[in-house]
């Protein structure tokens, strides 16, 4: 007689699953919301050229993180994840107290550089003050992303996404709702009141921490053992594949901008947003299986892991089906209806760019699977090929056709990419990580 308890423990898990996609799906929405109610507000209180400054600081503070927050998330979810599973609390002290001394010497250093540059680039003009609130946002936001990395190290994926994705941008509108009411709002209170609202909301992610970290005390009586080399090896690919990621996620509309008209960049700008909104679920479930991964691989548990990846398969397949339907039906009369008939073209863009999403996440989480692993390198190897292959295609394809041969260009570049991806892992790891969810080590 089979033992139903492997078949109960699969339920509980895939439930588990399902219940932490659904509240981050909610958040996720909530956010938005709150998003585009914060772009109104501050584009009707403050005045375009102050709209304007305001959004530049930001895009530098952006920027500034990269060498601080580039690969160093990721790298704190699976080594604390890692080091939990096996106990090891000097190794969970190490990877948190290097972690803290890395944003700090990394900032320090980018102080430097920024405060030059904006020397040299600002001259005597004397509007260098906006940009220099840039530096204390990075460095809150960077303790903020390093926080909500620590709580889903833990396995505790909505707060760890909480904070950073609910909290604050609720917390920042409210302060500026506030300040608009007051008649203080410019844009230097509302870059002061960003800082306020991440340096907050860190607060309350760390304080989260301590509640659920039952090794706290284990850890504050630990020597800490520092593993600089084997992080720093790892943080470098991971670096590399975030700037890649960012260079994948620009090139095509920087095609756009460059080879065709002004009315295009805004057709296809639209059509990015819409995709963003299909690829939520996908994100979601990445973010939630990623500790749980790193987990799994160290106890060697290969079965749990082939389940784990192909319940977060069909999941992130499920969702992104579902909203693409939504488009494919209604989204020529939604756009129409929210934009105008003049936003016509942003219908076949988005269906593209949603088709090659919807493949895309039916071949399950390959990118995670690697980095939490400790393949890293290989998904840094095989973004860089991909950024270079949809340059050459967007290349290729825009000038013949577009934004549409630009969408056509991502759609097959981001397909391709996960295809090689999940034919390396079933080759070297023998695990299937599509929808189908094979055992490749039955013989």
């Amino acid at each position: 007689m089979s033992n139903p308890m492997p078949s109960l423990m699969q339920r509980l898990r895939a439930s588990s699953l399902v219940r932490s996609t659904l509240a981050l799906l909610a958040t996720r929405g909530l956010s938005i919301l709150i998003g585009v109610a914060l772009s109104v507000l501050l584009a009707r209180w403050l005045a375009p050229e102050a709209y304007g400054a305001y959004l530049f600081t930001l895009t530098i503070a952006q920027f500034l993180a990269m060498p601080i927050l580039a690969g160093l998330p990721t790298l704190v979810v699976r080594e604390v994840a890692t080091t939990r599973s096996s106990g090891d609390a000097e190794g969970l002290a190490g990877i948190l107290r290097w972690s803290a001394g890395f944003i700090l010497a990394t900032f320090l250093v980018v102080t430097g550089l920024a405060a030059a540059f904006l020397l040299l680039w600002e001259g005597g003009e004397g509007t260098m003050s906006i940009h220099v609130l840039a530096l204390p946002l990075v460095l809150a936001l960077a303790f903020l992303r390093m926080g909500s990395a620590l709580v889903q190290g833990y396995e505790h994926p909505f707060f760890g996404n909480l904070g950073d994705g609910l909290i604050r941008p609720a917390l920042l509108l409210g302060l500026v709702s506030l300040a608009a009411v007051s008649g203080i709002l410019s844009p230097e209170a509302a870059l002061w009141l960003h800082v306020s609202s991440a340096t907050a909301t860190a607060g309350l992610v760390f304080g989260y921490w301590l509640l659920v970290c039952r090794e706290r005390v284990a850890v504050q009586r630990s020597r800490p053992r520092y593993e600089t080399r084997k992080w720093l090896s790892s943080l470098v690919p991971l670096a590399l594949i975030t700037a890649a990621s960012l260079l994948n996620s620009r090139l095509d509309i920087l095609m756009v901008g460059l080879l065709t008209a002004a009315e295009d960049v805004a057709h296809y700008g639209i059509a990015m947003q819409i995709v963003g909104i299909v690829m939520l679920g996908r994100t979601i479930v990445n973010s939630i299986v990623a500790p749980k991964i790193a987990r799994l691989y160290g106890q060697n548990d290969h079965t749990g892991l082939r389940r784990m990846i192909t319940s977060a398969a069909r999941i992130s397949t499920a969702t992104a089906l579902v909203l693409f339907l939504v488009i494919l039906l209604f989204g020529d009369q939604i756009i129409a209806a929210l934009l105008g008939e003049d936003y016509a073209a942003v219908w076949p863009i988005a269906l593209i760019l949603c088709g090659g999403s919807l493949v895309s996440s039916a071949m399950g989480p390959v990118g995670n699977l690697l980095n939490m692993t400790g393949h890293e390198r290989t998904t840094a190897r095989f973004v860089w090929l991909s950024a270079l292959v949809n340059g050459l295609m967007n290349l290729l394809l825009v000038q013949l056709y577009g934004a549409l041969g630009a969408a056509i260009a991502t759609a097959l570049t981001q397909v391709l990419y996960h295809f090689i991806l999940v034919f390396w892992i079933s080759t070297r790891l023998k695990i299937d990580t599509t929808i189908i969810g094979r055992n490749l080590l039955e013989p």
